[in-house]
Formats: structure tokens, sequence, C-alpha cells
């Protein structure tokens, strides 16, 4: 079973077709190329973080950076990783080591635990404005190159599916005995998600690439 597995999700697989191969492609998926908002929050909540918090909670983030950087981030172990470890389409998700927006969050508590003489009053006022800034502009653009627009919603606590195929897939599952199901891709995966007793033949189009 080896042999088909590695031709299957290996590094020439159907299934990562069009994926980028080199550090430098994975970093663009992660930056909208017309706002630079990734880099632009990156850096303001970063340098807040360093500037803020105390000796020793700044020496564990910049180990935490310096180390993801090390290990996982940089263009002489990407290629290495790409190829033996995660595949094309996976290794973008290994950005996410890096502790990042996790910084906007720290940021902001570093600003109210902080006990810097400096930053009393309407002193605190301006780093408090850049992080705001900062974050609402991650919330209001999309952050990266693959996605059409941000996904960000305000409201109660919901699926984060396209309303109108989850009212499609919802009254089908209302209308159907439960049982092996086809079904359009963008219904089929919401309804997988909904009910196992629908187990559906087709959830992504690139196991239907990889059949014909």
């Amino acid at each position: 079973m080896l042999g088909p597995t590695v031709s299957t999700i290996g590094s020439y697989s159907v299934f990562i077709q069009g994926w980028p191969t080199t550090f430098a492609g994975h970093v663009r998926l992660l930056i909208n190329p017309f706002i630079p908002v990734t880099p632009i929050v990156l850096v303001v909540s970063t340098a807040i973080c360093l500037m803020f918090l105390s000796h020793r909670r700044r020496k564990f983030l910049i180990s935490w950076m310096i180390l993801s950087i090390l290990l996982f981030l940089n263009p002489l172990v990407a290629p290495i990783i790409i190829n033996f470890v995660t595949t094309p389409s996976v290794y973008w998700r290994l950005f996410y080591v890096f502790p990042f927006p996790l910084t906007i969050a720290i940021g902001a508590a570093s600003l109210l635990d902080t006990k810097d003489p400096l930053l009393t009053g309407k002193h605190r006022l301006v780093p408090v404005a850049l992080l705001a800034v900062a974050a609402s502009m991650g919330l209001l653009f999309r952050t990266a190159s693959n996605s059409r627009e941000s996904s960000v919603s305000i409201g109660p606590p919901a699926y984060k599916l396209p309303f109108r195929s989850l009212g499609i897939a919802r009254r089908a599952l209302a209308l159907l005995p439960p049982g092996m199901m086809l079904a359009p891709s963008e219904i089929a995966g919401i309804t997988a998600m909904l009910n196992s007793e629908y187990p559906q033949l087709r959830i992504r189009e690139d196991a239907v690439r990889l059949w014909l």
C-alpha cells in the first residue's frame, strides 16, 4: 500500500497541482498583493509586544519566533519540508507555528498589564490606537492572495458556511432518508458536517481529478 499512497500524495500528485513549491510562493499565498495587511499587522503587533512585555515574557516570545523561523519558515529548509514532509498543498499551514495573529492578543494584554510610567493616561492611547487599527485592518480586508474577500462577520455564533448552501443542505437532510448521497461539492461538504448518516460520494474536487 505504500507505493500507491506515495504516488497519490507525493510532490507530483494531482492533489497538489497548482500549489507553490517554494518558500516565496507560500509567502505570497498569505499576503494580499493589493493591500499588504498581513505584514503591517505583524510588524505593528510584534513591535508592541516586544516593547511592553516583561523581560521574561519578551525573551520567551523572541525564542518562539526565532525557533519557528529556523526550523520551519525559511527558504533553506522549506524545500526539504515541502518535498518530504508536508507536500506543497500543506506547507503554508506551518506559518501558524509563528505566534501570529496571537501577537495581537499578546500586544493588547501587554498594554493593559504594563507598569511603565510613560504609558499612563493619554500616553497609552498611541500604542492602543496603533494596535486597534492593525487589528481592524486584519478584520476588514482580505489578508491572503487566495481569498476573494474578508470572511469576517459580526453576529451571534453560527456556522462559517455560505448561507445559501447551508440552507439547501439542511432542507435536503430534512427531506431525504439516511444513506449514500451524491451532491454538488458545495452541498456535499456541508452535508457531511451536519449529519454523518449521509456519506458523500463526492466532497473534494481533487478526489474527482484523481479518479479521472
